[in-house]
């Protein structure tokens, strides 16, 4: 029996888990040939390892350099046979959790929540957004970057080549989710984008911390609700106008 080489394993897979599935690659999505095309991520949270009792979450981060039109970051379950999701809009700031209740015509059943406001920027996100699984509940991130009227010293930084603006402060949702809506034990992070053109989006980091506290951010936030009855149902059809926020 051969002998397995750990470090080249250990490397392969530190390399591949930031990376997207094909038909994208690497760390950055830099061009979207088709609307509602997702990007899905090469790496599988695993509810089973991260469940009740485990002191560590997992964190995922990325940064729209560009953006063409519109996207949002969301998890599923489709690995194990599923058809939800959870996503969230860094524009509007909203939670969306679906399910696909018919595939022709399609229909979709689910709630949304809105804790964070929308952005009034005037264009479409740009800075960072992430995502927390922290044993059965999930809180969303982000951080935008600032119009140059608004930019001050007291926040955000540079790159080395001015690629990217000032940023505001980190926001997050808390957390606004459990799993009960999900099938499976191994749920796949995406992004998810509206129409298709030139993007410039890259995975940043795949860690156990967030970049603030999420506890300590909702009982800081006065208007912060209980996210178990804030959220609203919905249903609708392809076609319909009755679609959730996005």
């Amino acid at each position: 029996m051969s002998r397995v080489d750990w470090k080249v394993r250990y490397y392969h897979f530190k390399y591949s888990v930031p990376t997207f599935s094909s038909p994208f690659s690497g760390r950055e999505v830099t061009s979207v040939a088709h609307p509602d095309e997702v990007a899905y991520l090469r790496c599988r949270l695993c509810t089973d390892v991260v469940s009740e009792g485990c002191s560590q979450g997992v964190y995922l981060e990325v940064e729209v350099v560009s953006n063409s039109d519109n996207l949002s970051m969301a998890v599923v379950d489709f690995e194990a046979g599923g058809c939800s999701s959870v996503t969230f809009s860094p524009d509007t700031g909203a939670v969306i959790r679906e399910r696909k209740v018919r595939e022709a015509p399609r229909k979709v059943e689910g709630a949304y929540i809105q804790p964070l406001p929308t952005v009034a920027t005037g264009r479409p996100f740009h800075g960072l957004m992430g995502l927390y699984l922290y044993q059965d509940r999930l809180a969303f991130f982000r951080r935008c970057e600032l119009p140059g009227a608004e930019a001050s010293a007291d926040f955000g930084r540079r790159t080395p080549h001015g690629e990217r603006g000032e940023l505001a402060a980190w926001e997050t949702t808390g957390f606004v989710s459990d799993l009960n809506w999900a099938e499976g034990r191994r749920l796949t992070p995406c992004l998810a984008f509206r129409d298709e053109g030139a993007y410039r989006v890259r995975i940043v980091q795949i860690g156990a911390t967030p970049p603030i506290d999420v506890q300590r951010a909702m009982h800081s936030d006065s208007k912060a609700s209980d996210w178990r009855t804030s959220w609203s149902d919905f249903d609708w059809e392809v076609g319909s106008s009755d679609a959730p926020p996005a």
